[in-house]
């Protein structure tokens, strides 16, 4: 699956370790995946990022934010939500474009009385007035950035920046090893900054060969979004000129795996997949997908979870079913070998 969530009512140092590694991260008090994003009724692909912190370093960056920011306090301690943390949070919250949680207690912990993760802070203060609060999780070996906010009326001292400097300089000397940010996304600006914090120690989770390799051999080219497009348009021509009737469309719920109260369904989470309209077979229209995890097409019977009767189409979107997988009826790597193997029987 490109999407999943897990519920888990605990969870070890060594248990987190083995999530982020495999390009998980916290929401809440669950633990999810996802490979790819919707914003504003575009996709991109998720691309998990980590700090190696045995190549860290103070660079030039930082050594400036720390100038910039020396008057200022810094302390570090286990996580606690407070009444002056939730109101710094939502005087950030004012000053931002983007959707966030309605509070810090939410954010953090679903508003539920335990945690299952191991959650530090950084507070700045400028004399006795808290400034800036970041949070992240510590595991054995690893720790992951959860969030970071600061009082606007402090924004050129670029101190989101600089909490997430010292989260991982403060990281590297406990011992650990990764520090991880999240992920970013390819043609998707908001999060580029997360590029440029520490630059020199970044890898990225290569979902094609699932291993982290050095962000210096990312291809924003070859991405798997860009994958799924360009070999779906290769199968759409190969339909069209063999007389079929189909679409590529763009799918509402490709991230419903990550739902909490649908966890297990193992709902269909392609976000974008070829539909063909003419009948080939009995009662069901055929859907074929790109795998880039197996790296072939597939074929595949779905069924209706849930029927949404008052979607309305606009062509390219397609959100009248939530669709599960019943059958995989035909795979292979070839177009051309696919249609001759499935249609012309």
């Amino acid at each position: 699956m490109f999407g999943e969530i897990h519920l888990p009512k605990e969870l070890s140092a060594i248990e987190l370790d083995k999530y982020l590694e495999n390009g998980w991260f916290r929401m809440g008090q669950s633990i999810f995946t996802c490979n790819f994003l919707n914003f504003n009724r575009q996709f991109y692909s998720a691309i998990w990022l980590r700090h190696v912190l045995k190549d860290f370093y103070v660079d030039n960056t930082f050594k400036k934010l720390k100038k910039l920011n020396s008057k200022f306090r810094i302390e570090f301690s286990e996580a606690k939500v407070t009444e002056d943390k939730e109101l710094l949070f939502q005087k950030y919250k004012m000053g931002i474009s983007f959707e966030n949680a309605s509070s810090l207690n939410m954010l953090l912990f679903d508003n539920k009385e335990f945690t299952i993760f191991n959650t530090y802070e950084i507070c700045i203060y400028d004399k006795f007035e808290l400034i800036a609060v970041g949070f992240f999780d510590i595991g054995l070996h690893s720790a992951e950035g959860i969030v970071s906010f600061y009082n606007p009326a402090y924004k050129k001292y670029s101190l989101g920046k600089y909490l997430i400097y010292n989260k991982i300089e403060y990281c590297k000397s406990i011992g650990l090893s990764y520090f991880y940010p999240g992920y970013f996304a390819p043609n998707y600006p908001l999060f580029d900054y997360k590029l440029t914090i520490s630059k020199f120690n970044i890898e990225f989770y290569n979902l094609f060969s699932r291993k982290w390799q050095s962000i210096n051999s990312f291809d924003i080219n070859n991405t798997p979004l860009t994958e799924m497009k360009s070999k779906l348009d290769i199968m759409l021509k190969c339909l069209h000129s063999n007389g079929f009737i189909a679409v590529l469309l763009n799918y509402e719920y490709y991230n419903s795996n990550n739902i909490p109260h649908l966890a297990g369904y193992d709902l269909f989470d392609y976000p974008i997949f070829i539909m063909i309209l003419n009948p080939t077979f009995d009662n069901f229209a055929p859907i074929i997908v790109w795998d880039t995890l197996e790296q072939k097409y597939s074929i595949v019977k779905c069924v209706s979870s849930f029927f949404a009767k008052d979607y309305i189409s606009d062509g390219k979107y397609y959100g009248t079913h939530l669709m599960k997988i019943q059958e995989c009826l035909f795979s292979h790597v070839d177009e051309s070998l696919l249609i001759q193997n499935v249609f012309a029987t």
